[in-house]
């Protein structure tokens, strides 16, 4: 090869690392536009597609107030029914949810919450 032909390969190669190392850089501020789109999920609740479908980790609620717990439920993909009883000392507060935080569950499925009763006033 002569002198020439070695500038001019080198010369491409560069020009061709350059492209690729603009092309990663594309594709990396593509992903970071996207990534900062709609909510972000926690490890508990990532979507796993299973032969039921979508399923997720019921999160913790016991101990939150209902909106709270609601909220959450919601936002995680699940349907809630809130059942209330009267023992409890906080008003308003979970005491117990079905299936318990940590099961792994379809989307779209019922969580069961108990909730103490508020404190209503009297006449």
């Amino acid at each position: 090869m002569t002198g020439s032909s070695v500038t001019l390969l080198h010369r491409r190669g560069v020009l061709i690392g350059a492209a690729a190392l603009l092309g990663c850089l594309l594709v990396a501020a593509v992903l970071l536009i996207r990534a900062d789109r709609g909510p972000r999920l926690s490890e508990a609740t990532q979507v796993h597609t299973g032969a039921t479908g979508p399923t997720a980790l019921v999160p913790n609620v016991v101990g939150d107030t209902q909106a709270e717990a609601q909220q959450l439920l919601l936002n995680s993909g699940y349907l809630v029914q809130v059942d209330p009883i009267a023992r409890g000392s906080v008003p308003d507060t979970v005491l117990n949810e079905s299936p318990s935080a940590g099961s792994r569950l379809a989307l779209g499925t019922k969580v069961v919450l108990e909730v103490t009763a508020p404190i209503t006033k009297g006449p």
